[in-house]
């Protein structure tokens, strides 16, 4: 897509907060065009991809169908505040999704992205258009191991978003590689490095979304070797595990994401190194982050752990393409010690939180309070804003992390 295509397409979000800083970005991605204005380098991607993983290509409506068919389990991310917004319905979200470009959009105007976390529930979304179930043959341009196994239905993910929206960087916590495929739209890929750098760089970022301009000054300055792809409907790309990325959204547009226990010889090291940063980085930062933050992290390492579980049958010696079976094993019990480990500092931080907002005991015997980690209630704004939201088994776009 030509430079002036790209702010051609931002061009209807003038008048919005998000407008100045996603000028910056696509500046950035223009800096990086060969001399035929093509982008380099890019990322792995595929093309043509719905009419491989569906029986019929879903589109938009679909996507609305799986946010309107399971209420409960839509979280919707305010693209300004790149947070979690509980404000927000669905009423509201459509409302934005369905302006006319032609329609100003003002600084109050906020671009949103609405993720259903069950998906595959409701007959009417993507259900009615036969979703198959992905393999590796599907994707011959994506460095997959023939024995790479990919989460089920409910385990994918599927997004939609409107005019605007951003997903700043992230390392995706559960440790798979997956892909994410355009159902419709156009969406700009920023992927980076699996690198030492790269993960010491994004550690104080694991349990807490950069902002605005900390986003821009990890893409500008501090991330190394950026790639860029610029998707459009049924294009898909892959996200290796320990990658960072960020994704910007010109238009209304919809996503469907499906990980994957990827056992590959040539991201083996990746996955085991990256692992072990990812749980320094959730240790070390842990005081300064959200409770529900904390929980996330904890559901997202819980359901990397099940994909790698079912990862079985592989061969006794590594082979040229994948990794011994024992090296499997051994990744998955250090995810389940890794795993205890996250827990238990949940349980801490749960148990320091409610003893510090507890009440002055009155004179005589009283009880303390229980901690329930898995359902500990909230009754006040400042509980609520600390309590968990369902778990975003994603690549983002979303984007909180």
């Amino acid at each position: 897509m030509a430079p002036s295509a790209i702010k051609k397409l931002w061009g209807p979000v003038n008048g919005s907060s998000v407008f100045d800083n996603g000028r910056k970005l696509i500046d950035f991605i223009d800096q990086h065009r060969d001399q035929h204005g093509q982008l380099q380098p890019a990322a792995p991607r595929q093309r043509h991809t719905l009419e491989t993983l569906f029986d019929v290509a879903p589109n938009l409506s679909h996507v609305y169908s799986e946010l309107i068919g399971g209420l409960d389990s839509v979280v919707y991310f305010d693209c300004v505040s790149l947070a979690n917004n509980d404000e927000v319905d669905i009423a509201k979200f459509l409302a934005r999704c369905t302006q006319p470009n032609s329609a100003p959009f003002d600084p109050q105007d906020r671009p949103y992205t609405a993720v259903q976390t069950k998906p595959m529930t409701t007959p009417r979304g993507l259900l009615a258009c036969g979703p198959r179930q992905p393999t590796p043959a599907m994707f011959p341009a994506f460095p997959f191991s023939p024995f790479a196994y990919f989460g089920r239905e409910q385990e994918r993910t599927v997004m939609a978003n409107s005019a605007g929206a951003f997903t700043a960087p992230h390392i995706d916590i559960g440790f798979t590689s997956g892909f994410s495929t355009v159902i419709t739209g156009t969406k700009i890929f920023i992927t980076f490095d699996v690198s030492d750098k790269n993960w010491r760089v994004m550690q104080p970022f694991q349990l807490q979304p950069p902002t605005w301009d900390q986003s821009l000054r990890l893409m500008r300055r501090e991330l190394e070797g950026p790639r860029f792809n610029v998707l459009k409907t049924g294009d898909t790309i892959y996200i290796a595990a320990g990658q960072p990325y960020m994704v910007l959204s010109p238009t209304v547009g919809a996503l469907y994401a499906c990980n994957a226990a990827n056992p590959s010889v040539k991201e083996w090291d990746a996955t085991l190194k990256g692992h072990q940063c990812v749980m320094w980085a959730i240790k070390t930062f842990v005081s300064g982050s959200k409770i529900r933050y904390i929980r996330e992290a904890v559901r997202d390492l819980e359901s990397g752990l099940e994909l790698w579980k079912n990862v079985t049958g592989l061969p006794q010696q590594r082979t040229d393409d994948t990794v011994a079976q024992s090296e499997v094993d051994s990744f998955v019990a250090e995810q389940e010690a890794c795993l205890e480990t996250a827990r238990n500092i949940l349980n801490t931080q749960l148990e320091a939180r409610l003893s510090a907002n507890a009440p002055v005991p009155s004179a005589g015997p009283s009880v303390g309070p229980s901690v329930d980690t898995e359902g500990a209630g909230s009754s006040s704004p400042k509980q609520e804003e600390e309590s968990s939201r369902p778990l975003k088994r994603v690549k983002t776009e979303d984007g909180e992390e």
